[in-house]
């Protein structure tokens, strides 16, 4: 059943090659392995066969791919990809270069030290998260961070806050990250300070805020990991809110070569 199912979309496939062919779109596979590996591409992960893509006697530009889908002609060179992030590439026979921006949520690690307090998120009555003080006291959360293995090596990386202030008064606040990142067999020394830049609380409690710091990747590959701290500081010169700030989540941006493997 499986090899007839092939079969009838590798025929699928072929017609809608010959239709993109004489409409200029794409250039003629010469024999029938092309056209079997242009289906697998198409059917399993287009940007995973790199060999597929670049044996095509010419390049496939501005092309828009939707996983499951044969390519077809689109102005704008970006792919579109199972998971609706986009990113922008040229294909063609000098080789195949791909980056997308991708994210990792990441989830604190349950130590406790001066750990925020848990608060109850707008009226909801029921949701909580960890609320950082704005007073007196310096709260953190400590994060472990493994880099995929399609990031690209020596590329940065912006860690970032989403939260939201917790009442409706002025001010600011800057959220700190402290940071080691080293390559597998590396020694952890001295933590970095990142801080980002301040972020007006707005006046209205409970509204989306987002923070952000771009850490350098000089040096670095996806052989690595991060330990990090992130904090607030009520002392700090820039931070003048003085209420809770809540945490919604914790994120990593990063550069990804999706044709890369590790």
């Amino acid at each position: 059943m499986a090899i007839n199912i092939r079969f009838k979309g590798i025929i699928g496939t072929l017609a809608q090659i010959i239709a993109d062919r004489f409409a200029g779109r794409i250039a003629w596979a010469t024999d029938i392995s092309r056209v079997i590996m242009y289906y697998d591409a198409t059917n399993y992960g287009i940007m995973a066969r790199r060999d597929v893509l670049e044996s095509f006697e010419a390049g496939i530009q501005d092309a828009t791919v939707t996983a499951g889908q044969p390519m077809v002609a689109g102005t704008s060179g970006r792919y579109q990809t199972q998971d609706a992030e986009t990113f922008r590439t040229t294909i063609g026979a000098a080789g195949t270069s791909s980056v997308v921006t991708r994210e990792m949520i990441i989830q604190p690690l349950p130590i406790t030290n001066a750990a925020p307090g848990v608060v109850t998120v707008g009226p909801s009555g029921s949701m909580r998260s960890f609320g950082f003080d704005g007073v007196t006291q310096v709260e953190e959360l400590f994060y472990h961070v493994d880099l995929q293995h399609d990031y690209i090596a020596g590329t940065d990386i912006i860690p970032h806050v989403h939260w939201m202030p917790s009442t409706n008064a002025a001010g600011d606040v800057v959220w700190q990250w402290d940071y080691q990142w080293v390559e597998t067999g590396g020694t952890f020394g001295a933590p970095t300070n990142a801080p980002c830049a301040a972020v007006a609380a707005g006046g209205t409690a409970w509204v989306d805020k987002r923070s952000e710091v771009t850490i350098s990747g000089a040096g670095k590959t996806y052989n690595s990991r991060l330990l990090l701290r992130l904090f607030r500081d009520p002392a700090q010169a820039g931070d003048t809110y003085g209420a809770d700030a809540v945490l919604s989540s914790v994120g990593v941006h990063y550069s990804a070569n999706p044709l890369q493997a590790g």
